[in-house]
């Protein structure tokens, strides 16, 4: 009887001593698409919205807000073509007139390759800039208005 309640006692020790670690889906797939932005291959977990940061994410920003903007009256969407990349990449950015897209180019280490900001609905990012090829880059956004945010990511390729 004994043993097993030192047993119970170390096993309740080993578990609240466990740290919780935030899970890091890494920079797995793209969304493939072609030159004119048709898509060829789907990523789900790229290009969406409502996404949940990791403080180390969110570090990246420093404007925002914390409630989400509504996504029942207008269809935001954004698509990188042509991802694989080789000297440019466009974005597609479809947002109401009034919003702001915030984005942040990284590697896998969260070093900040490329930011900016633009109230357009296009993009050109000339990959050269990032310095890095064969290499898959995430980029991380924020669509923004006056009071409220959405947040996401997609991967890049850079060929």
């Amino acid at each position: 009887m004994r043993i097993r309640n030192i047993i119970f006692i170390l096993l309740l020790v080993l578990i609240w001593s466990c740290e919780k670690e935030e899970i890091d889906p890494g920079f797995m797939g793209i969304t493939e698409t072609d030159d004119t932005g048709i898509i060829l291959k789907s990523d789900d977990n790229d290009w969406q919205f409502y996404e949940s940061w990791s403080n180390n994410i969110e570090s990246l920003f420093n404007n925002g807000f914390e409630t989400d903007c509504s996504l029942d009256s207008y269809l935001y969407q954004v698509s990188a073509y042509p991802n694989p990349c080789i000297d440019n990449c466009y974005l597609k950015i479809s947002m109401p007139m009034g919003h702001t897209f915030h984005y942040r180019i990284v590697d896998e280490d969260l070093n900040v390759l490329l930011s900016g900001q633009t109230e357009s609905t296009s993009l050109k990012i000339d990959v050269s800039e990032l310095g890095k090829t064969s290499e898959v880059v995430r980029m991380y956004y924020k669509i923004i208005n006056h009071s409220c945010e959405l947040r996401g990511h997609g991967d890049i390729l850079i060929q």
